[in-house]
């Protein structure tokens, strides 16, 4: 119906990490620049993001673009602990930096923490584990971050890795 034709918000994602693309300012400073010119001022710009490299200037440079449209960044954090987060993220990256740049861009405009929780076959994330998460998080806010809500959600699609199965909702 007409009425349900409506453009609610622009997102930047992709199938890897977007703040790896070299052309991500230019992308960022397009759409904005779009937004304005057919005054959609109300519809929604978003960045969903794994925050690994927050912590280079080129991709500050993209951020401070998002963030001076009123564009909002979505990161990612999965994992409370490293091991958990080589597992879930299948990566060595460091989960204490991906933390330091998720805190760096929440000191900015607040932003969306996006988490996914799921099971490796009959093993779903220990007691410790969500410790561990709800101390990242809280990490997060008493260095001065804003979170203006924490999306937590599992699968809902067939993943790649057969092992990987959503959890119940009571869980979550």
């Amino acid at each position: 119906a007409p009425e349900m034709q409506v453009l609610k918000d622009v997102s930047i994602s992709g199938d890897g990490e977007p703040t790896s693309c070299p052309e991500l300012l230019p992308v960022i400073s397009s759409v904005s620049e779009q937004l304005e010119k057919y005054g959609l001022n109300d519809v929604a710009f978003n960045l969903f993001t794994n925050a690994t490299l927050f912590h280079k200037s080129s991709v500050q440079s993209a951020l401070d673009a998002l963030w001076l449209s009123g564009g909002r960044v979505w990161a990612k954090l999965d994992a409370g602990t490293q091991s958990w987060f080589e597992r879930v993220d299948g990566t060595k990256l460091s989960l204490d930096k991906v933390t330091q740049n998720i805190t760096w861009a929440a000191q900015q405009p607040p932003i969306v923490l996006q988490c996914m929780f799921h099971r490796f076959g009959d093993e779903a994330p220990s007691d410790e584990e969500i410790v561990a998460w709800v101390a990242r998080v809280k990490g997060i806010v008493d260095a001065g971050g804003q979170v203006d809500w924490v999306q937590i959600y599992t699968t809902a699609r067939k993943p790649s890795d057969d092992t990987v199965l959503p959890l119940d909702i009571g869980f979550l």
